[in-house]
């Protein structure tokens, strides 16, 4: 269930899948256009290829894209002044669509390289945050003159500077630039301000999973359900901090401290389906080291509270492709389609076993404590002071009490003796 997470490979294309907006000569209505920036992320395995058309409007909260992408906030885009681009671009018999697709099409290096050679100004920047108005994250507002000075319409180029967001990496190098031209019409034919602009980023999102097995002491096993689990990482200041219930975003994970994470309504569990499959559907986990944790185990099965380590590779690829999650020490075949196929499920690799519990008696079919932190039995035949012997049993216990009396009787017999012979 290849989901990936850690943005790599960001095609940050400014008019989505590489859709352009058509420029017209009819000036934007008033001196300055607001440009709003929705950007969108979503799985790079889970992207089909299908282009989200890109008219300048706003999209509803039920469009295609929305639905299937998250907005990502702490992006800061730099804003440069790219109308003399344009110009040259007309005057070589550049359609307006030609010229930006050929300076979207770049990779962010060149872009730069661009920016500096021809000297464009550094018009502004924007970072995207959350709106109240949208009720959205990753959205940017920027304010841009609709004009240039010559009178000329208005051409923007930016460019993605960084994301300051602790909990997503994203690959700088890879993301594209992004040609905007003002001025753009919608279906009724007036210029549109505000103009939205979707820019999207594909995110490198894994999905880690693992199969419950139960077996018993002949070691037959089966596939076990109603198992549940946690999820944990070890925190800055190395507290285990346990994946959150309520995770109001799936690209940027929450997590919360407990003592009782067992029973704790903000910590999310994951339970064994009828394949014995632990799955973490829609959390796309970054790279890092985790660990699923046992909180409840099926009736008649011993609770095992051993970790059950998961690896989540970074984005870089090694000579054989790309690396795999590995779950309990086993690497993991993921699916793009965010279902594993039968044969994947057929094989259950990663498998994690739980164990039946040893009949006992009726009379002692009772609830098992957990240890203590007392001191620890000690075996039998041991003593406490090296001399005499722990009273274990009932039997020793007579024994004690025997040898005891002997001895008393002893010395009251010799006392008596003693004093009949003064």
């Amino acid at each position: 269930m290849l989901k990936r997470i850690i943005i790599a490979f960001c095609l940050a294309l400014g008019l989505i899948g590489g859709m352009t907006l058509t420029h017209h000569a009819q000036a934007a209505t008033g001196d300055t256009t607001e440009v709003i920036l929705h950007k969108r992320i979503f799985p790079k395995l889970q992207n089909d290829g299908t282009t989200h058309q890109n008219d300048g409007q706003l999209l509803g909260q039920d469009s295609d894209l929305l639905t299937k992408t998250e907005g990502l906030n702490g992006v800061i885009y730099d804003v440069y002044d790219a109308t003399s681009l344009m110009q040259d671009a007309l005057d070589a018999d550049m359609t307006t669509a030609e010229f930006v697709a050929n300076y979207t099409d770049r990779d962010r290096d060149s872009a730069l390289q661009l920016i500096e050679e021809r000297g464009l100004t550094h018009t502004t920047e924007a970072t995207t945050a959350f709106d109240a108005a949208l009720n959205e994250d990753g959205v940017a507002r920027l304010n841009l003159p609709s004009k240039a000075a010559s009178g000329q319409t208005a051409a923007y180029y930016l460019i993605e500077r960084e994301v300051n967001h602790d909990d997503v990496q994203v690959d700088i190098a890879q993301t594209k630039p992004m040609m905007i031209v003002l001025n753009v019409k919608g279906e009724d034919g007036q210029v549109l301000n505000p103009l939205h602009i979707y820019p999207k980023n594909d995110v490198y999102a894994r999905d880690p999973y693992f199969f419950k097995f139960g077996a018993d002491a002949d070691g037959n096993e089966h596939r076990l359900a109603g198992a549940e689990f946690v999820f944990t990482k070890m925190g800055a200041e190395g507290q285990t901090l346990y994946l959150a219930a309520n995770q109001e975003d799936a690209a940027i994970l929450k997590w919360v401290e407990s003592s009782t994470p067992a029973t704790d309504a903000n910590v999310a569990r994951f339970t064994s389906d009828k394949n014995g499959l632990v799955a973490t559907p829609g959390i796309w986990v970054p790279s890092g080291n985790y660990a699923f944790y046992e909180v409840k185990a099926p009736a008649g099965y011993v609770l095992d509270e051993s970790a059950i380590p998961v690896v989540v590779p970074p984005m870089a690829q090694d000579e054989n492709g790309e690396r795999h999650v590995t779950v309990n020490g086993v690497d993991i075949i993921e699916s793009d389609t965010g279902i594993l196929p039968n044969d994947v499920i057929e094989k259950a690799e990663a498998r994690v076993y739980n164990y039946k519990k040893a009949a006992l008696p009726e009379t002692e079919e009772q609830e098992i404590l957990p240890p203590t932190t007392s001191t620890p039995s000690k075996p039998a035949g041991s003593t406490s002071s090296g001399i005499i012997p722990q009273l274990g049993n009932n039997s020793s216990t007579w024994l004690i009490l025997l040898g005891l009396a002997v001895m008393l009787g002893s010395v009251l017999i010799w006392r008596k003796r003693r004093a009949a012979g003064n």
